[in-house]
């Protein structure tokens, strides 16, 4: 059997869309053994232990430092672990520390074919900074490239050096994101009334999703429709700053903070919304528009990073200006008005990722790439 060797910087249970994406892609492929150096982080997790079909190998003291030290002691793994299994690939998730591994794995065996995925959709275009020094590094020691989004095939394509490149976007597990027609108590729970119209919002509460432009929108709305709620799902680092703005602004009674939820349980918040948005600065695809799609819910995003590859505007979602709370609050309305509008968009989305976006058909595709790299 053919042995991958996959460095990341993180694994499960530290998680985001692209350790999710590796899971659901690797436990699809069974012509490919995988194996992974990554930071433990965690003193409790385990040195070494398989989560799905990858052997995770786990390097350092189990503290945030380790991921600074992956480049070196992942080398060092990684190198023993090649004496053993000699790998036909290595493969970087994401260009960030653990890909710095990968790169410098490469120089001690140039022979064996490094291939980068990438998913970033923040600085892309910053020189400085130890991120983007490391994306440019492993980018041009790559032989080959995968990317999520045209917009980040755009970015590969310009600082690669002959690397081959392909585009396969990150999916949505279809068995779990499906409306399941039952009724739910959760609104109630949440305290929403039977007229209430929900906005929901689902990721991490920081800048680049614009948590605190949706709060200004909402500012701006609770005149016009008292029946409007919106529902945060999600934690951050904007979390403090949206609650003082809801004082401020007076809408606790028009935003309902969730929290962090765990991601098996975000589609029952998203099947008890109406309307679902992320008025995104940057963005390398938006795999929470694709999950909100496919609940069969109408999106409203920015045209920012990979968002246009699935968001076309008025036909599978609302287009808004980023940063921009009056058009964002325009676009709510609009929608909020329109039920046939919802509709036609809403089957529109969900039709485009049961055919697009299926983990099946993406593993495939993968798996297709790999072998033509060996």
């Amino acid at each position: 059997m053919r042995k991958v060797l996959i460095f990341s910087t993180a694994y499960f249970p530290f998680i985001g869309g692209a350790e999710v994406a590796l899971k659901q892609v690797t436990d699809r492929i069974s012509d490919f053994e995988f194996d992974m150096v990554t930071a433990r982080l965690r003193k409790d997790l385990k040195r070494q232990e398989k989560i799905g079909n990858i052997n995770v190998y786990r390097v350092g003291f189990g503290s945030k430092i380790d991921k600074l030290i992956l480049p070196i002691l992942g080398l060092f793994k990684a190198v023993r672990l090649n004496e053993k299994n000699k790998y036909c690939l290595i493969y970087g998730l994401l260009a960030s520390y653990g890909s710095l591994g990968a790169y410098f794995f490469k120089i001690l065996h140039p022979r064996i074919p490094l291939l980068i995925n990438l998913q970033e959709g923040k600085d892309l275009k910053g020189r400085f900074g130890a991120k983007n020094i490391i994306r440019r590094l492993v980018i041009k020691r790559a032989n080959a490239i995968t990317v999520i989004s045209n917009y980040l095939k755009e970015f590969a394509e310009k600082n690669s050096i002959n690397a081959k490149i392909e585009l396969i976007p990150n999916g949505v597990d279809l068995n779990q994101f499906k409306p399941s027609n039952q009724e739910s108590d959760l609104r109630s729970t949440l305290g929403l009334k039977q007229e209430d119209m929900v906005v929901v919002t689902h990721g991490r509460l920081v800048e680049k999703n614009g948590p605190i432009d949706l709060i200004k929108a909402f500012n701006i709305l609770k005149e016009k429709n008292s029946n409007l709620k919106l529902l945060l799902v999600g934690d951050g680092l904007q979390r403090q700053k949206i609650e003082d703005l809801i004082l401020e602004y007076g809408l606790k009674n028009n935003v309902i903070m969730a929290g962090e939820i765990p991601s098996e349980n975000v589609h029952r918040y998203l099947e008890i919304s109406d309307i679902s948005i992320r008025p995104s600065l940057t963005e390398g695809l938006g795999n929470s528009f694709l999950e909100a799609m496919a609940m069969g819910l109408p999106v409203i995003g920015t045209l920012v990073g990979g968002i246009p590859d699935f968001l076309k505007d008025n036909e599978t979602g609302i287009a808004c200006k980023p940063g921009d709370a009056q058009d964002i609050a325009d676009k709510i309305e609009l929608l909020a008005q329109d039920k046939e509008l919802r509709q036609r968009i809403a089957e529109n989305g969900k039709n485009l990722v049961l055919e697009k976006y299926n983990w099946n058909n993406i593993a495939i595709k993968l798996d297709n790439f790999l072998n033509t790299l060996i």
